[in-house]
């Protein structure tokens, strides 16, 4: 699960409709992703550790990011 996926979307003041344009996507994806409902493939990991600028380390971190 990508515990830090929406607090970083939202850190860089995106909608969830444009981050999954970004990264490639479907939004319903996106919504899945960050409700834990699926988890996504490490291809996918990257391009949403990417969208975001961050690295897949950040991202995955169970730490929750403030």
């Amino acid at each position: 699960m990508i515990t830090n996926l929406r607090c970083f979307r939202k850190n860089r003041g995106l909608t969830q409709s444009e981050l999954a344009k970004i990264a490639g996507i479907s939004k319903i994806s996106l919504v899945r992703y960050e409700h834990g409902a699926t988890n996504p493939n490490v291809d996918i990991v990257r391009r949403l550790a990417a969208a975001l600028d961050v690295s897949v380390d950040e991202l995955i971190n169970e730490k929750k990011v403030g």
